[in-house]
This record gives C-alpha cells, structure tokens and sequence, in this order.
C-alpha cells in the first residue's frame, strides 16, 4: 500500500487519536482539536487536554526519514531532560517516545504556553530580549556541543561544500530555470503590470550575481576553517519562539540537523538582531557565556549574507514559480531582500 493510500484509508480523526492515546498512562483526553494543515507540513497535529494540560498529538507523515526523526526526537527529550525550555515528550508504558499505529507513527508532547513576539519588537528589537535570545541559543549549544554530532549520522548534514552547492543550485533556479520551466528572473522581468514589490525584487535581483561570486570564493577560502560539524537546531525563526512570563522557549526540532555552529549563530543573527549591531553584540556576550567559541563579526556578516541569499531565493521562487502567493510572505520576502542588501553593502 503506498503512503497515500495509507494516509486516506487511516484518516487522522477522533478514533484513531483515542486508540493511540491508550498506548500511554493515564490517557484519558478531553477537548480534540485537530489543527489545519499547510502544504509541505511534516505532520498532523491534534492539540487535547490530560489532566487540566495541554498536549500536541502528532502524526508524523510517511517518510523514508524515519531514523532521521528518531533521533531528533530522541535529542529534544535530552534537552528537557536537561532543564532547557522545550516540550517534552510523554512516554509509552514501554518507554518509548512515539507508537507505530496503522502504519504510522505518532508522538505525545507538551503543548507549551506562550505567545509569539510582537511584530514591533521583531523589527526593532529591545536589548533585553536580544539578550534573552543569546542566552537561550548559546544555551541550546551548549547541551549539544556536549555530545559527539558523529553520533547522529541520520540526521541531515550541511557542510561548507554542501553550502556553496546548495547556492549554486538555487542560482541556477533563479536565473536560468529548470527544464521546460522558466528561470524566477525571466518570469518576474517579462511580468506585465509590475508592482512595487516586483519592482523591490528585481532590485534585489540586480546585485545577485556580484553577490553569488564573492561569497562562492568567501566560502572556498573558508571551507578549511569550518570543516568541523556540530548539532544544531536547524530552523531558528520568530515562529519557533514562545514567550510566556517573561521566559522564552523554543519549539519545532524537526529540522535538527549537523552543521558548522558559526553558520547558526549567524542565521540566529540575521533574523532576531538584522540592523542592529548593538543587539548583535548583546546576543553575543550572553551566548558565549556557555563557553563556546564565537566567529569574528566579518565571518558572521558573511554568513548572514548567505542566509539571506538562501532564504530569499526560496521564498521568491515559491512566490513567483509556485505561486505561493500569500500576502503574509510580501514582508517576509521583504525583510529578507532588505537584510541582503544592507549586508552586501556592510561587506563591499
């Protein structure tokens, strides 16, 4: 039976998140919600209450991945275990942390309280919370740092090459296409009726290729010096962080995966602290208070210019391939545009 096919005959309702609620002690739930799911999710999620707290069902979609998944699960329970502020995932009566069921996997964890930050304090963001930011992402490192990243072969693993690839790739994307399919730049500049943020974009646009060769010889030249892979989270966004009494907590391990540690304390960067070097520098001071070795700014500047080439080069060829055309991505897209040519212009 193919993973489709198993997906329509076992749907994700009541029944079958009652049967998998019995693997584990004192199960008994109340108030199902099962959450709406974006394309491109990697689970289903049906939030419940046992015992007066709150609960996150999921049902992890097929995937070949499934080791992978393991032991990204396997080290989110570490990091509680270890005090640090995450959901923790409830047991089986067996001492497993997820149940096969109907030829799918499930998960039990807590729901955390919280809230999102504020748009106003993302854009312009207070010394306090930066602050608060390092010390939860040097944190996150340090209980990582403590185990050997070799360890977790399943995991993905993004080094310096797989880097300067993975920029040529989304290059070639951009402005020459894939077969039968035409490049992201040929399509925005033969648009008709161009607005503003078309108009923004192809600007981003013009100063891709001198950007694309310097940090392809930046990244050959540092390849060397940054040969040594680390666990990390793999997806530090706004989204991914919980404020709840004036405590933060991080959420979503699914992208855990092994790279150098400078590539996702400048990834932390460029989207908590973009335009602010006095809020880059806080984040920073409480981060290596954990003892962890912190790169020179010159090599977090160019690291943060390839995060936002990265991202942006995604985003703009969902919006314009795709057509993923959500009016909440134009900021995104924007801030994203907006962090590379500030970042571009810090560097030349």
């Amino acid at each position: 039976m193919s993973s489709q096919e198993n997906q329509s005959r076992y749907p994700f309702n009541r029944e079958t998140a009652e049967a998998v609620l019995a693997f584990f002690p004192q199960s008994e739930a109340t108030d199902f919600q099962f959450l709406p799911q974006d394309k491109g999710q990697a689970t289903e999620v049906a939030r419940l209450i046992i015992n007066n707290q709150a609960y996150a069902l999921k049902k992890l979609l097929p995937s070949t991945q499934f080791k992978c998944q393991q032991q990204a699960m396997a080290l989110q329970q570490y990091l509680f275990q270890n005090s640090f502020p995450c959901p923790e995932f409830l047991s089986t009566e067996e001492g497993s942390i997820f149940v096969t069921f109907q030829g799918s996997h499930f998960t039990l964890q807590t729901w955390l309280q919280g809230e999102h930050i504020a748009p106003e304090l993302r854009s312009d963001i207070p010394l306090p919370l930066a602050e608060k930011l390092g010390a939860m992402v040097g944190q996150l490192h340090g209980h990582l740092s403590k185990l050997p990243a070799e360890n977790y072969p399943d995991l993905p693993s993004v080094s310096f090459v797989q880097q300067q690839n993975n920029l040529n790739a989304w290059t070639q994307i951009v402005f020459k296409g894939r077969p039968l399919r035409p490049s992201t730049y040929l399509k925005l500049k033969i648009r008709p009726g161009k607005n503003d943020f078309d108009r923004f974009v192809l600007s981003v646009l013009s100063q891709w290729r001198p950007v694309v060769s310097y940090l392809n010889t930046w990244l050959s030249e540092q390849n060397q010096n940054f040969s040594e892979l680390s666990l990390v989270h793999g997806d530090l966004n706004w989204e991914n962080i919980l404020l709840n009494n004036d405590q933060l907590a991080l959420i979503d391990f699914d992208n855990l995966q092994r790279q150098p540690l400078a590539c996702e304390i400048a990834s932390a960067l460029a989207i908590f602290c973009p335009f602010s070097s006095e809020a880059q520098r806080h984040f920073l001071d409480e981060y290596q208070k954990q003892d962890l070795p912190v790169p020179s700014f010159s090599i977090l500047h160019h690291l943060m210019l390839l995060k936002y080439v990265r991202s942006f080069s995604w985003q703009i060829s969902q919006w314009y391939l795709n057509k993923n055309q959500k009016p909440i991505l134009i900021p995104w897209i924007t801030f994203l545009g907006e962090g590379l040519l500030r970042t571009w212009k810090k560097l030349n």
